[in-house]
């Protein structure tokens, strides 16, 4: 969304999508070609059509290992490439009532989603029906913050609180709603992924308006630099 913001909503759509490719894309094909040379004893020509969605169907090349499994999320990423310079553009141009509105629309089709599909917990786990609310909760995100004028200095025992409601998410989620449980149909998928898109917000805004400092060597390892 900070590419929106900077250029004010004006996004060279061509150029946008052509650094999306370049920068996605070579490690992409790498793992999809791994995941077919470990497949090549059963390999079928057809399945090269799963480069463009490897997250839909169950025979993707790409999800039959563990190594290879992730690739699913590069499909629909892509997929929100394609509309996002749209949703930015109007976005600013319609304030933040545009995206909760637009959220408010997919959540409806979420839960029509529900009423048709067998397997939903699936359906909103992988695909863009169930993971373009986190998408859009992002870019709301983004346009709150920067439309703050000032922060509030956050305490790190506010952010270490942050983090542990996430984690107890993900314990609940493998708990109570794992997309591999027993029961293929979960009602709570419906809003899952908004909530778990509110609470990864919690832990960004709780970082970035973090009033502590991240220990010399961890800040030297993991961002290249000493705070």
């Amino acid at each position: 969304m900070s590419i929106a913001l900077n250029s004010q909503g004006q996004i060279d759509y061509a150029q946008f999508i052509c650094n999306r490719v370049l920068r996605i894309f070579p490690l992409f094909v790498f793992i999809f070609f791994v995941s077919l040379s470990l497949n090549r004893d059963t390999f079928k020509p057809e399945q090269l059509l799963y480069f463009f969605v490897t997250n839909i169907g169950l025979n993707a090349p790409t999800s039959a290992y563990f190594i290879t499994g992730a690739a699913w999320t590069i499909s629909f990423e892509f997929s929100f490439y394609l509309i996002f310079p749209f949703l930015a553009r109007f976005a600013l141009a319609n304030g933040l009532s545009y995206l909760v509105k637009l959220i408010l629309i997919l959540m409806i089709f979420k839960v029509a989603g529900y009423s048709i599909n067998e397997k939903s917990n699936l359906m909103y786990y992988s695909t863009l029906l169930g993971r373009l609310d986190q998408f859009l909760i992002g870019m709301l995100a983004a346009q709150v913050y920067a439309l703050k004028k000032s922060s509030p200095k956050f305490t790190t025992l506010r952010l270490l609180i942050a983090l542990l409601f996430l984690m107890l998410l993900i314990e609940l989620q493998g708990f109570w709603a794992s997309f591999l449980s027993p029961n293929p149909k979960n009602l709570i998928w419906i809003v899952w992924p908004t909530i778990e898109a509110f609470a990864w917000v919690n832990v960004l805004f709780s970082y970035i308006n973090w009033r502590g400092h991240m220990p010399k060597k961890i800040g030297e390892i993991f961002l290249g630099k000493t705070y």
